[in-house]
């Protein structure tokens, strides 16, 4: 019988799990999961257990295409475009229409 919440999953864990993350995105998922009050490894505690209890990962991968890949890269360098107002915006959106 699986633990049916977080605390009992904390008191029976016995195993220990490791993983090689880069540095800057383990900060980052440090401050996001810390907003909602887990831990690292509350998250990866949730996680392997959903992943046992469904035999499936908890959420779809995607392979993003090259166009996606692309913007991913140019928002990670700063090129995103931003907009004073919400009319800014839609203005932008529609000017090819």
């Amino acid at each position: 019988m699986w633990p049916t919440n977080l605390e009992d999953q904390i008191m029976s864990a016995n195993a220990v799990v490791r993983a090689r993350i880069d540095e800057h995105i383990k900060e980052e998922a440090t401050v996001v999961l810390a907003a909602m009050g887990l831990t690292v490894s509350d998250a990866f505690r949730i996680m392997l257990t959903r992943v046992a209890r469904e035999k499936a990962l908890p959420f779809e991968p995607l392979v993003p295409n090259t166009t996606t890949i692309e913007a991913m890269k140019e928002a990670r360098r700063g090129g995103l475009k931003s907009f004073a107002t919400v009319e800014d915006l839609m203005a932008d959106l529609n000017a090819n229409d």
